[in-house]
């Protein structure tokens, strides 16, 4: 599948340090699933950290802390984050967001704002929220910015807004102070992961006291 919008350059190259917050992390791994691009240049950039890993000077290192490490390995999936592919267009949840939901997306609590947008939080780390949001065909979230910023990863559906029409795959990245009204098309709905830094700021003040009561 093609994409139009991927995570900068410095954004990929954290992921593949492991330098990168869990929550953003997620984000991009969703978007590694659709996008052979950013794949085949993470792949560039882990060969080229593996060179000069091994450019390194050995340090002796205790057995103990060694086996500790192993055994914590033998702990975790044996599954690499962000780089496996969807198996089939019909793919709703992508691999890295199964491991949160499994299957099964009405299990999750989800909270209304409004009529046709909902939320769920999947994770917080570091000062950043990850959540689900649903939008409802042709619905809108009202214009709001950010004052912080806001990771997008689009999983069904599409929206638009000032900036371009926004598709399964597409990562985006709002900076603080870039106003938008995401708004689904009208012939799906749309879900997105996002995750925030800093919560949204609504223009109309009815939906900014709103959301400071049940913040998005």
């Amino acid at each position: 599948m093609s994409t139009f919008y991927h995570p900068e350059y410095d954004e990929l190259l954290e992921f593949s340090a492991g330098a990168i917050a869990p929550s953003v992390g997620l984000c991009i791994s969703v978007h590694l699933e659709y996008c052979e691009q950013c794949r085949q240049q993470l792949a560039k950039m882990d060969a080229l950290g593996g060179m000069m890993f091994e450019q390194l000077q050995p340090e002796p290192v205790d057995d103990n802390l060694l086996d500790a490490i192993f055994q914590q390995i033998d702990s975790q999936a044996s599954s690499s984050a962000g780089k496996a592919q969807l198996d089939t267009e019909q793919d709703i949840i992508p691999h890295s967001v199964r491991k949160l939901v499994g299957y099964d997306l009405d299990s999750l609590k989800w909270r209304r704002h409004g009529n046709k947008v909902r939320s769920a939080t999947l994770l917080s780390d570091e000062g950043l929220n990850a959540s689900l949001i649903r939008i409802e065909a042709g619905a809108a979230i009202p214009q709001h910015d950010h004052r912080g910023r806001e990771y997008t990863v689009v999983l069904s559906g599409s929206f638009s807004d000032d900036s371009g029409v926004f598709r399964r795959g597409d990562f985006v990245l709002r900076h603080p102070d870039e106003p938008h009204a995401p708004t689904a098309t009208a012939d799906q709905d749309c879900l997105c992961l996002a995750v925030l830094d800093a919560p949204m700021r609504f223009r109309n003040p009815f939906y900014e006291l709103f959301n400071r009561l049940n913040p998005l």
